[in-house]
């Protein structure tokens, strides 16, 4: 009796929901990563999680000795809108040109005053006073470098620092020439011939170290895309943006339940760290199959695009996803769960 019922019920017009649910993984639609490697070579990579290849590779290698660090402008968990500054780096020896030009500035300047008042003495002084400081600017820097060598030797230190030390030391020693010439040319009475030649040489060091200043723009790195700046998990990886405006999750199916899918489908994916339910839309179903807890999967690619840029869905995690393939029969409902085959 209860046997003739049940196969009575499935043959009742009657509709059930049918919605399967699965632990996807979220990845921004793109990704922005900074490395350095041993050597201190930069390699900046933006990955499409779409495509699932790397999209764009730039490195940017300096002269050993020459490049002495960078520093990050916008620490983790900041916004960056496209074409802010992020990243600076610094050039030792643009830096060394910088100073030996601001220092010829100061010759040449003193010279011009020499040359339209004739006041030597003060200048002198001056001098003796540069060179002296210059010296003991040596000193110190050369003890510095030793001791850094001593270090580096025993394996303490990395050879970036001993090299930052090295540099500092050598500029040292050209502080030091520049100041003794400052002294010679003052101390001896060489003059340039006219005020003109004079205001000539300064107006060409400034227009030298403007060139510098603005080529020091060319050591900036800017975003190349708005998203948000995330913890990085190696320590290699300087920098890490990824892409708030689009996210693509991976959510694996049973193969048997491939069948059923189709463009329409809603999908549904919730936020496990903040509860948040997003909308997803349907993307493209994967060609290989895998064994997951002793089951055939495929992969379902699903996107999600946010309200706003604010909304942010966690990456790196898993989410709960939930596909609503809508309403089916009592019997077909019962054939799907039971997973008969026809």
């Amino acid at each position: 009796m209860i046997l003739a019922v049940l196969i009575a019920v499935l043959y009742v017009p009657m509709k059930l929901p049918y919605t399967v649910e699965s632990i996807g993984r979220v990845n921004p639609v793109q990704e922005w990563r900074l490395i350095q490697d041993q050597t201190g070579r930069l390699t900046s990579v933006i990955r499409d999680h779409k495509s699932g290849a790397a999209q764009q590779i730039d490195a940017f290698q300096f002269e050993q000795g020459d490049f002495s660090g960078i520093k990050i402008e916008i620490p983790s968990g900041s916004f960056v809108s496209a074409g802010d500054t992020v990243v600076r780096m610094y050039s030792i020896r643009q830096r060394e040109e910088i100073q030996q030009i601001e220092a010829q500035l100061v010759l040449y300047g003193a010279q011009l005053q020499s040359d339209v008042t004739g006041d030597k003495p003060p200048i002198v002084e001056e001098a003796e006073n540069k060179l002296h400081f210059a010296k003991q600017d040596l000193k110190l820097k050369e003890d510095f470098y030793h001791l850094k060598k001593k270090l580096k030797e025993e394996g303490l230190i990395a050879v970036t620092e001993f090299q930052v030390a090295e540099n500092e030391w050598n500029l040292a020693k050209i502080q030091v020439e520049i100041a003794k010439k400052y002294l010679e040319n003052v101390d001896t009475g060489i003059k340039v011939e006219s005020v003109g030649v004079t205001q000539a040489q300064l107006q060409g060091l400034k227009n030298r170290l403007q060139i510098l200043k603005q080529k020091g723009l060319a050591f900036v790195i800017r975003a190349p895309f708005s998203g948000w700046v995330t913890a990085s998990a190696l320590p290699e990886e300087l920098f890490t943006l990824q892409r708030a405006d689009e996210y693509v999750v991976q959510i694996p199916l049973r193969v048997e339940q491939l069948r059923y899918l189709h463009p329409d489908i809603r999908i549904s994916i919730q936020d496990v760290q903040s509860g948040h339910v997003f909308q997803g839309q349907y993307g493209k179903l994967g060609t290989r199959v895998e064994i997951l807890d002793n089951r055939q999967v495929s992969t379902l690619t699903a996107y999600v695009k946010p309200d706003s840029t604010g909304t942010r869905l966690s990456t790196g995690v898993s989410v709960l996803c939930r596909l609503d393939f809508g309403e089916i029969n009592q019997r077909e409902y019962l054939l799907r769960t039971l997973n008969f085959q026809r």
